[in-house]
């Protein structure tokens, strides 16, 4: 039975897309001289218009912000255009002439197609091309405007084009460079927390201002944890909604139970109102000052509601480890001693004289001692309660200057939901501090005999 002409055209098609697959990436020598996608210049662009099935979505960039235009008013997501732009930087060359026509095989055709159009402040776009369907490992199939050439190229894959108005919005709830913020305010039904830092009166390399550390507001011989703040805003600044909601989606709005009041150095304030989502799930997040709820991970609601001691400096130790001498551990009357040689840096158990020291675990557990971190600092705690008045071990960290400092480790214990955790201390008038289990007996391993 003869076939038809349809059939035969969709065989060559399908014999053409299998002959892609074993073709290596690049046949341009083997070709006429093929085009290139020309480079684009991100901070050149002014305009990008991407139309799917006829539907048009255009964004345009005003200063540093970017905007949708249709099929709707809205910002736009200016780290997703960014990456999206920062993969046209180069130009990229069409490595492979597949077929001229049959452009529906290809996903090419009007009804299939998404064009991509990016423009430089006037009507000619700098870059326009006309996308189709992907092929496996990572090439595209694409043509030309006003052309039914068909080509393959690495663009990137058709998904970083092809998105719905929506997903283009700007997901991201705060613009706010950590560096700038000089004042925290978190406020949960129970309690408000005020953290504020000043300038040094110097400023950087690039003339920026530099800030001291941060301090609490209402107390101020209260040891900050620095880290545990720098980290907070750091997310913060960089926190994602993973949908966006109307402005009177969910509840609780009147009362939220976890509020956020963020003020950056030139004095520009950012609030943010925090509440759970209807489904228990997730959270809700409101700024002033924009329409949207944004859903955002529930960690975050408990975050905001920290109580202070959540906020204590939790460095336990902080020195150089060129500075160390030797490392002691005592356990009962066991007793473990390595020691750095000064001029090979390397390590050796000089107590006893039987055990060899394995030097992958013996400098985990100096690096791991020279900054070492609390889960947190325990509060109303007693030493013989945490195991402390008789430590099951000790670590001894000798400087090269003669001075010393010591770790002293209690009792285990177990928080319903967290790892195991173990009582640790600094010395006799220090905080008791809480250390996860498995950190301790990493500590360990350097002084186990091998």
């Amino acid at each position: 039975m003869p076939l038809s002409r349809t059939t035969q055209a969709l065989l060559a098609v399908a014999a053409a897309l299998i002959l892609l697959l074993v073709l290596p990436g690049n046949h341009r020598h083997s070709q006429d001289q093929l085009p290139d996608l020309p480079a684009v210049e991100a901070d050149a662009v002014t305009r990008i218009q991407i139309v799917r099935a006829g539907q048009s979505t255009v964004l345009e960039r005003e200063g540093e912000r970017w905007f949708l235009r249709q099929p709707l008013q809205a910002e736009a997501d200016a780290s997703t255009i960014r990456t999206l732009l920062r993969g046209f930087r180069e130009p990229i060359p069409l490595d492979l002439r597949i077929d001229e026509g049959n452009l529906e095989a290809y996903g090419l055709d009007d009804s299939n197609n998404l064009s991509f159009e990016v423009f430089a402040g006037d009507s000619v776009p700098m870059l326009s091309m006309v996308l189709g369907v992907d092929l496996p490992g990572g090439s595209s199939v694409l043509r030309l405007p006003d052309s039914e050439q068909v080509f393959r190229a690495r663009v990137g894959g058709r998904h970083r084009f092809d998105k719905d108005a929506t997903e283009w919005r700007n997901r991201k709830l705060l613009d706010l460079e950590p560096e700038q913020a000089a004042g925290l305010t978190l406020q949960s039904r129970s309690h408000s927390l005020t953290f504020t830092r000043e300038p040094t009166g110097e400023t950087d390399e690039d003339g920026q201002q530099l800030l001291a550390g941060w301090q609490l507001a209402d107390g101020p011989l209260f040891e900050v944890d620095q880290r545990t703040l720098e980290a907070m805003i750091s997310s913060l600044a960089r926190l994602r909604a993973s949908e966006l909601h109307a402005a009177d989606f969910g509840s609780g709005w009147e009362a939220p139970p976890a509020q956020v009041e963020l003020v950056e150095l030139d004095g520009t304030m950012h609030r943010l109102s925090v509440v759970e989502s209807p489904d228990g799930q997730a959270a809700l997040a409101r700024v002033e000052g924009r329409p949207d709820v944004y859903r955002v991970a529930s960690t975050w609601l408990r975050r905001f509601q920290w109580p202070q001691v959540e906020f204590q400096d939790k460095t336990v130790f902080a020195f150089d480890r060129e500075r160390v001498d030797s490392i002691v551990l005592e356990e009962g009357v066991h007793r473990v001693r390595i020691q750095q040689d000064l001029g090979t840096r390397a390590w050796r158990v000089v107590e006893p004289v039987s055990m060899e020291a394995e030097l992958r675990k013996t400098l985990y557990t100096v690096n791991a001692l020279s900054d070492l971190r609390a889960v947190r600092v325990s509060q109303g705690t007693e030493p013989a309660v945490a195991g402390l008045s008789a430590p099951r071990s000790r670590f001894i960290v000798e400087f090269i200057d003669g001075t010393s400092t010591m770790l002293e480790i209690g009792d285990a214990f177990q928080v319903p939901h967290s790892p195991e955790a173990v009582y640790a201390r600094r010395d006799a008038r220090g905080p008791i501090y809480e250390l996860r289990a498995d950190t301790f007996a990493r500590l360990r391993q350097a002084f186990l005999k091998q």
